[in-house]
């Protein structure tokens, strides 16, 4: 199972990392349809730490991973041992010591030993983050805490997840932000608005993006068709059919728009695509490794496992899978049909048992 929370099929839910009712039926489906595919995971020297059993899985989030066997989700350790029995519908990553879990197609959550701590009784729920996590009610959205107590009442349209102690929340047909206490910070002034990230959020108004500080105020005028969340003090930004990236001053020529597609920085570096190959540029926009790898995949998913993780970032030739370190050396050769970034020392693996 991939972050279920993050990968979303609309851009202002994928931005919000929103509620997930529809990414899961639809993800539900296409595991069912690459039921011929096995996952396991590997360790940074390439060796198959937990075989390929599985008919999906999650990358490892605070000691465990979710597996699929048969129709129903349980987690593993990083031994490989079964700790939580498969018994769920779906469920997401373990984030404040909670993860969602979907039963009779209600939302709860569990604890890190398999206990229900919130029945499900929820029509959607978020992960949890900062202590908080989003739920919705009838076709109303509001936050409990991770003992399930409501602690900022139903009343949303749509809310996000917490970040910089800010969420963004849909009020009629626009977006705002909202503190920990439920109290409006940010007016709902926006047509669209994702998390906060590094003291600053992306907002949408009149067809174009920009950014606003914790308190509302514009801190980098809207002006781009699309923006990227600031990673390592940089963000990716699409002018006209062209992506660059800008800093928290706003300046756009540091790397000027050239590339087909833009990741974000990671460990000093970010993949972009270059006439239909992937390298890495630095924060000065020179290339630490140039353009050679497949593009592939273009789906935020595939981008962000282009990205550097614990120092390793996925490539793909001839049609597989593999990965590099920071100097562009392959650590460990093109071999999969999918991979994922690593997590806690193991990365999400796909192979074919197609003979």
């Amino acid at each position: 199972m991939v972050d279920l929370f993050q990968r979303m099929t609309t851009t202002r839910a994928r931005l919000l990392q929103s509620f997930i009712t529809i990414v899961f039926l639809l993800s539900a489906f296409l595991r069912h349809d690459e039921s011929w595919a096995e996952w396991g995971y590997v360790d940074k020297n390439g060796t198959l730490d937990i075989s390929p059993t599985f008919e999906d899985v999650d990358s490892f989030s605070e000691g465990l991973a979710a597996v699929r066997v048969g129709y129903k989700w349980g987690y593993i350790d990083k031994r490989g041992t079964m700790v939580i029995r498969p018994q769920f519908d779906e469920v997401g990553p373990f984030s404040n010591g909670r993860a969602v879990i979907i039963m009779r197609h209600k939302f709860g959550y569990i604890d890190k030993a398999g206990k229900i701590v919130v029945p499900p009784r929820f029509k959607a729920a978020d992960a949890f983050s900062e202590g908080l996590a989003a739920v919705i009610r009838g076709n109303l959205a509001g936050y409990i805490d991770t003992a399930g107590k409501m602690v900022i009442p139903l009343q949303f349209d749509e809310a996000g997840a917490f970040s910089d102690e800010r969420a963004a929340v849909l009020i009629g047909n626009k977006w705002g932000y909202i503190d920990k206490t439920g109290k409006a910070v940010v007016p709902a002034r926006f047509d669209g608005a994702e998390p906060f990230s590094d003291g600053v959020a992306a907002v949408l108004a009149h067809d174009r993006w920009g950014y606003i500080g914790k308190e509302g105020q514009f801190v980098i005028q809207p002006q781009f068709e699309a923006m990227g969340p600031f990673s390592e003090g940089m963000a990716a930004l699409l002018r006209g059919n062209v992506w660059g990236y800008l800093n928290k001053m706003g300046e756009v020529a540091i790397i000027r728009p050239e590339f087909q597609a833009a990741g974000k920085f990671t460990d000093g570096l970010a993949p972009v695509l270059v006439n239909d190959k992937w390298g890495y540029i630095d924060k000065a926009g020179r290339f630490a490794i140039r353009p050679q790898f497949e593009n592939g995949a273009a789906s935020v998913e595939a981008i962000d496992t282009r990205s550097f993780s614990e120092g390793l970032a996925g490539v793909s030739m001839d049609g597989k899978w593999g990965f590099i370190d920071k100097t562009g050396k392959m650590i460990i050769p093109p071999q999969f049909e999918e991979v994922r970034p690593f997590s806690d020392g193991l990365a999400v693996i796909r192979m074919s048992d197609k003979k």
